[in-house]
């Protein structure tokens, strides 16, 4: 099966940029910009000010990655503990992200 992939416009840093990206991808981001109570445009300029590879798309992909990554293991010390889930955070996530950037 072929991804399925978008173009949207978005703001980084002040630019008006497009990104490509395949629809889960997008769910996710907004996803955790919900979650976190966080415009796509902010997100995606902090990224874009810790990444050190030449592709932002890639950069969105491993932060979505990360920040579920961290939602999972968030979720399984809590479920122990009989709490509800509670999202990562962004500070968190973007600590993680800065590390392999």
């Amino acid at each position: 099966m072929k991804p399925e992939y978008f173009t949207e416009n978005i703001w980084i840093s002040g630019k008006r940029t497009g990104l490509r990206l395949e629809k889960d991808y997008w769910v996710s981001r907004k996803q955790i910009c919900a979650l976190e109570r966080t415009a796509m445009g902010q997100l995606c300029s902090e990224l874009d000010q810790l990444r050190e590879t030449e592709s932002r798309a890639s950069s969105v992909r491993v932060f979505a990655l990360l920040y579920f990554r961290e939602a999972a293991k968030m979720a399984a010390r809590k479920k122990n503990k009989g709490q509800e889930f509670i999202a990562p955070g962004l500070n968190r996530v973007l600590r993680e992200y800065s590390k392999i950037g």
